[in-house]
């Protein structure tokens, strides 16, 4: 049952959630999920008259929207999953903003006082009341240390924790209802999705950890002068207070004040996407979010990278196969890189490759021919993830992040100089990567390969004694999934339900008939052919009943 082991503010979540789903015309969608009782608790919401009109994707940004933080953090983690999600509901996800109106002063002071058992004014030279920015999880204060550093503050919102958990819970449940009913969320693995959007989530409420993607950001980028991390304040930091140095620097999109700092806009943005490349092709760790609020420039001439929840990991092998990637890209060679996006993914059975390819073939041409103005980079990775969606190549999303990285690097670098082609910095840089490898490189690959082997070979015996006793013993079950089965098991059911009720409404008219016939007759005190006429009624209000039913579900 639904609402069975589910704490109460959690059924009262979903309930909320189906409110909203009625509101924006996807009703339909929640009783496919099973959630029956939820719909029939909203019976009296009807479909919002100016929204009706709209198309799905508009309304379903809409409803993510009026549900809040968590669910909109969710839309904008969907928004990248251009592999899993078609391109009018990705171009529609990415219109969400992270905008909600800022909580009360007091309640900053709370939860400092809470942390570090001290009141702002005995921690702080100056903590500015009103908050510079304010978002789902937290909001901004800028203020000066006692020693007179500026700083900048990021308090976390009060209860946000709970609501978010409260949140997490309800989504799982809704994605294993959807992967136990439906074939699509069965085949993009939607529950792993839902996995990975709350670690991620859980990751960006804990300060800490945030404040360590600062440091290690900073060093790693600690032999390029011309770039800047700010500094975190430890002693003024906890999982949910982070203070960080303030920079004080002009946003790349500000021509003006670009202009009055006096800098060569073509020096910056190579510097900017050779930092980000650097980052992403050889650090393995890099700035997930850089758009034009979180790459600065400084008065002095240099940039700074700000806000460090969204961090982007690569590991070795991924990272050799991004760069291997562009190369066949560079090369214009389809068939190199049809055999790097399946190596990086899972191919679905219904993939053609040969059809992947004659198209991978034509976009590479394609490419050549854009212009800088054309947002090349942007424009391609836009192309190539619609052929991943297209052909059913699931990607891990830390290549699906790599590609959005690309894509608003290239966008901030344009905005300092609208004459800058990210591909003149790319392909020399990939170039110099994929160049000739080092002996310890091939050592290392050798020996790891060696280590593979050795491994499967010390497990094959096991697992072929394993499956030949089994074999003996008539214990080897082989074991069939139907696609589409529990969707199939479900319309079965209804039909069969249905078949029951006309059954029954049959026999109480039939009975209902019968009375009729006989006169002078009592029952329970009523005569026979009155309680023939009442059975009459009864059984055209369960026939009215089950006729709307059938007429509502569009199937008559």
């Amino acid at each position: 049952m639904l609402g069975l082991g589910r704490p109460r503010h959690v059924m009262r979540r979903i309930s909320h959630v189906a409110r909203v789903a009625l509101k924006y015309g996807f009703g339909h969608a929640m009783e496919q999920l099973g959630l029956r009782r939820s719909i029939a608790e909203q019976a009296g919401i009807q479909v919002d008259s100016e929204s009706a009109a709209l198309a799905p994707a508009m309304r379903l940004r809409m409803a993510l929207e009026e549900l809040g933080g968590t669910y909109v953090k969710l839309g904008q983690a969907l928004s990248m999953r251009s592999d899993l999600v078609p391109p009018e509901v990705v171009a529609e996800l990415q219109k969400l903003q992270d905008e909600v109106p800022p909580f009360d002063y007091g309640e900053v002071r709370r939860i400092i006082e809470d942390e570090f058992g001290a009141a702002p004014e005995e921690l702080f030279e100056r903590l500015e009341e009103t908050p510079a920015a304010a978002a789902s999880l937290g909001q901004v204060h800028y203020g000066e240390l006692r020693t007179g550093e500026p700083v900048a503050v990021k308090v976390q919102r009060p209860g946000i924790r709970e609501t978010i958990e409260t949140d997490l819970q309800v989504l799982r449940y809704l994605a294993q209802m959807a992967e136990g009913r439906a074939q699509w969320a069965a085949r993009i693995q939607l529950v792993q999705l839902v996995d990975e959007f709350a670690r991620g989530l859980r990751e960006e409420l804990g300060y800490t950890r945030e404040g360590h993607n600062a440091d290690r950001l900073r060093a790693n980028l600690g032999d390029q002068p011309d770039m800047y991390v700010p500094t975190v304040y430890w002693s003024l930091t906890t999982s949910r207070v982070l203070t960080l140095e303030r920079v004080d620097g002009v946003k790349l999109t500000d021509t003006e004040a670009v202009d009055a700092i006096g800098v060569d806009r073509s020096a910056v943005a190579e510097r900017i996407a050779r930092a980000v490349l650097r980052q992403i092709l050889l650090d393995g760790f890099f700035h997930g979010d850089p758009h034009g609020g979180n790459v600065l420039l400084l008065r002095d001439g240099r940039v700074a990278f700000v806000d460090f929840g969204a961090m982007g990991w690569l590991g070795r092998e991924l990272r050799q196969r991004l760069i291997s990637l562009l190369d066949a890209i560079f090369d214009e060679n389809a068939a190199a890189v049809c055999d790097e996006l399946t190596a990086i993914g899972s191919v679905s059975l219904d993939t053609d490759l040969h059809a992947l390819e004659r198209e991978m073939d034509v976009l590479l041409r394609q490419i050549q021919q854009l212009e800088h103005e054309e947002l090349a980079i942007g424009r391609s990775v836009q192309v190539l993830m619609e052929l991943i969606f297209q052909y059913g190549i699931r990607v891990p999303s830390e290549f699906v992040r790599v590609m959005k990285t690309l894509v608003l690097t290239e966008g901030i670098c344009l905005s300092v100089d609208p004459d800058f082609d990210f591909r003149e910095v790319v392909s020399p840089l990939v170039r110099q990567v994929v160049g000739p490898r080092s002996l310890s490189d091939v050592l290392h690959h050798i020996v790891r390969a060696g280590r593979d082997l050795q491994r499967y070979a010390r497990q094959m015996p096991r697992q072929l004694s394993q499956i030949l006793a089994k074999i003996e013993g008539d214990r080897l079950k082989l074991r069939v999934e139907l696609d589409g089965i529990h969707e199939t098991m479900g319309r079965l059911d209804i039909i069969a339900n249905r078949i029951s009720y006309s059954l029954v409404v049959s026999a109480i008219l039939v009975a209902s008939a019968l009375m009729c016939q006989v006169e002078a007759t009592q029952l329970f005190g009523l005569g026979v052919s009155t309680l023939g006429l009442v059975g009459f009624l009864v059984a055209g209000i369960m026939g009215f009943w089950l006729a709307y039913s059938i007429f509502r579900s569009g199937r008559l």
